[in-house]
């Protein structure tokens, strides 16, 4: 199987057959699990006016099983696109902490995944958070980017939204609240 450069980060629309091989989305509604050796993150972030912004992730390995997920939960009212971001840098984190090699991360922030394939540069803080994403991929054999619809991200949505009242970082591993097996389960039953 192909391999993707820790510095070639691809553009899911110019690779299909890496993406069905390693389990990016090609569409659809439903969450498709990643190919075996690879872990998959996804991500999501979202801003509660009045009370904070949220940011959730989960990862799952080959045939869609529950590895790790996180949430941190923020009373400071972040631009969506830097959250989404930021989402992808504590999950990128979290999977180097664990050492994972190979990873698919997915959101469903269509800006934030062209910009980080495009390796776009700038002076705003966004491309700060950028610059630290792109060098977390050295620490990977293998990281590819790719666009996900809303549906297909459910559970990322769910984490990040999950307690938006209690401050702080939330971590599970192994064993996820009930809520989120349950989504982690549908995505399962659903997927081709």
């Amino acid at each position: 199987m192909a391999a993707v450069s820790t510095r070639d980060v691809r553009r899911p629309e110019l690779d299909d057959g890496l993406r069905r091989r390693e389990g990016g989305t090609v569409g659809g509604g439903c969450w498709r699990g990643p190919g075996e050796g690879v872990v998959k993150i996804n991500t999501d972030a979202g801003v509660i006016e009045g009370v904070g912004t949220g940011m959730g992730v989960v990862a799952r390995t080959h045939g869609g099983l529950f590895a790790w997920a996180v949430t941190l939960q923020e009373r400071s009212i972040l631009d969506v696109k830097r959250a989404e971001a930021e989402a992808i840098f504590i999950g990128m984190k979290e999977a180097r902490s664990r050492g994972h090699a190979r990873i698919i991360v997915e959101s469903d922030c269509l800006a934030v995944i062209k910009d980080l394939q495009d390796k776009k540069k700038g002076r705003a803080d966004i491309f700060r958070i950028y610059d630290d994403i792109l060098s977390l991929c050295n620490s990977f054999t293998s990281v590819v980017f790719s666009f996900v619809r809303r549906e297909s991200n459910c559970v990322a949505h769910l984490v990040a939204h999950s307690s938006p009242w209690i401050v702080g970082r939330r971590f599970w591993s192994d064993v996820a609240p009930q809520h989120i097996v349950e989504a982690i389960s549908n995505d399962i039953i659903n997927m081709n």
